[in-house]
């Protein structure tokens, strides 16, 4: 993404059955990105992560600059359920971003998956 600032739509209550038809509206409307805010349980850093699975889910919409007014108009109408909000943020390093969630964890005694910027635990 290009400049300093880039905006995010975070779009509530959409049903999970919709989830694909609203990513290909998103993406043929301009979006840059789309994800789910994944609820997910891991008691601890032995188990593997177990993701929530809900009928309505919450959505983000990632576009490089203000979408125009009728992509909201367009999605009130064809997605009649949800709630959305509008937010400017600041573009990060997203190479780096995504490191800051990955945890070490054992896979099975004795051996550990490690991301290479991470220490093993002991």
């Amino acid at each position: 993404m290009q400049g300093r600032f880039y905006c995010r739509v975070l779009v509530k209550n959409l049903s999970h059955l919709k989830e694909d038809e609203f990513t290909s509206f998103c993406f043929e409307n301009g979006a840059d990105g789309v994800y789910e805010d994944l609820a997910f349980t891991q008691p601890d850093l032995v188990y593997q992560a177990e993701a929530k699975h809900a009928d309505r889910i919450n959505v983000n919409i990632i576009f490089a600059q203000q979408p125009p007014e009728n992509f909201f108009l367009k999605l009130e109408s064809e997605f009649l359920e949800i709630k959305f909000e509008r937010f400017k943020e600041e573009n990060r390093d997203w190479l780096e971003e995504w490191k800051k969630g990955f945890e070490p964890f054992l896979f099975v005694e004795p051996f550990w998956i490690v991301p290479s910027w991470r220490e093993t635990p002991k």
